[in-house]
């Protein structure tokens, strides 16, 4: 049974190396993980715990598809058309950004903002990695671990 999901986007990698090394520490607790633009709305809708990881390009949008990681920007903009009811969807962010950036941490910020607006209810505030990953393995681990109980 699968109890929560992460799922990552990520330009250059970072992102990617904290959702994927935090999955090989808690796989063995019915978690799962995805690439972001891999995850239908169908899906998303039938998670019921979540928690990104992702890095934010450009002027705060998510990583297309075209770095070294894998995108989430199609994911984004299905999940801005859609009409999910996820009120039944508890999640967390974690965000990968540089605060040199005008927008940092705006891929994160816009996760958070759209889910929120679709009902699902944020387990903790979002965290913020600026320039590297430091903090990011703890958060989602401990989102994970708040997330299941």
């Amino acid at each position: 049974m699968v109890k929560a999901n992460i799922i990552w986007a990520s330009m250059f990698g970072g992102a990617e190396d904290v959702a994927k090394d935090v999955y090989e520490e808690v796989k063995d607790m019915g978690v799962e993980i995805h690439e972001m633009n891999d995850v239908s709305m169908e899906a998303l809708q039938a998670m019921e715990n979540i928690v990104f990881v992702s890095s934010s390009t450009g002027f705060g949008e998510l990583p297309d598809e075209t770095g070294m990681g894998a995108g989430g920007d199609k994911f984004y903009e299905n999940l801005l058309e859609s009409k999910l009811d996820l009120t039944n969807t508890k999640f967390a962010v974690c965000a990968l950004g540089c605060r040199s950036h005008e927008n940092f941490c705006g891929a994160g910020v816009k996760l958070l903002t759209q889910m929120e607006a679709h009902g699902a209810k944020c387990i903790a505030p979002m965290h913020e990695c600026d320039g590297d990953d430091v903090g990011g393995r703890e958060f989602t681990k401990a989102a994970i671990e708040k997330l299941i109980g």
